[in-house]
């Protein structure tokens, strides 16, 4: 069901898919399978560089650069060689995803950095997207399946307390619902170090850490070969 008449909305769907069980299945059972392996420790590792608690800014850092270097040199490779874009490379609009999603990670470290007149503050990454309006806007729909913009405001509050009491309640959710929708984790924030969320990277570290990164993207092409 995550993949035949998918659920567009299911978050858990899109979870499994780069979690680390689903990297440690193909390892386990499908180990000549390497493009699927690469891939989906690329991929996992940008999701975790926005999604986890625990890992420091550097170390996410690394995370995305390893993805964005990874993704253009995959670009470069099939345009060197003439190959079908459409066919030999992932979509147009995921490629314009990751670039954006670097780019703005990098904005962000910046921003809480340096530039905040209360000075620096700490960067919590899972808060920073359109997760929180999706799941109001979902709320919205549980309530009036095809509301107008009158319609939202009249059940603008009734939606907030529905919000507000998933957020406080959490999500019990079994990992391996199938077709379950939205699946709220953006104030799931309990035990999070947000001392380690204040200490940022250098420009030095920054630059010395997509270096790294260079280097672990392109040994991962040369095991593929």
């Amino acid at each position: 069901r995550d993949v035949v008449k998918a659920d567009k909305q299911d978050d858990l769907a899109a979870l499994r898919l780069f979690s680390a069980a689903t990297l440690r299945h193909i390892i386990e059972h499908q180990p000549e399978e390497l493009g699927a392996i690469v891939y989906a420790f690329v991929c996992g590792e940008i999701c975790d560089a926005w999604q986890s608690r625990k890992i420091s800014h550097a170390e996410r850092c690394r995370m995305i650069f390893r993805g964005f270097v990874f993704f253009d040199e995959w670009q470069k490779f099939a345009l060197k060689k003439g190959y079908a874009t459409n066919k030999h490379l992932p979509s147009r609009q995921m490629l314009d995803i990751i670039n954006t999603t670097v780019h703005n990670f990098i904005a962000l470290i910046i921003v809480h950095r340096d530039l905040l007149s209360s000075g620096p503050q700490p960067f919590l990454p899972w808060m920073h997207g359109t997760e929180a309006n999706e799941h109001l806007l979902g709320t919205l729909r549980s309530i009036i399946a095809d509301f107008n913009y009158c319609d939202f405001l009249y059940a603008a509050k009734k939606a907030q307390i529905l919000v507000q009491g998933v957020y406080k309640d959490g999500s019990s959710t079994a990992a391996n619902a199938q077709a379950s929708g939205y699946h709220h984790t953006c104030h799931v924030d309990e035990g999070v170090p947000i001392t380690t969320h204040i200490v940022f990277p250098t420009d030095e570290q920054i630059q010395a850490e997509f270096d790294a990164a260079a280097e672990e993207a392109e040994s991962l092409w040369e095991m593929l070969g």
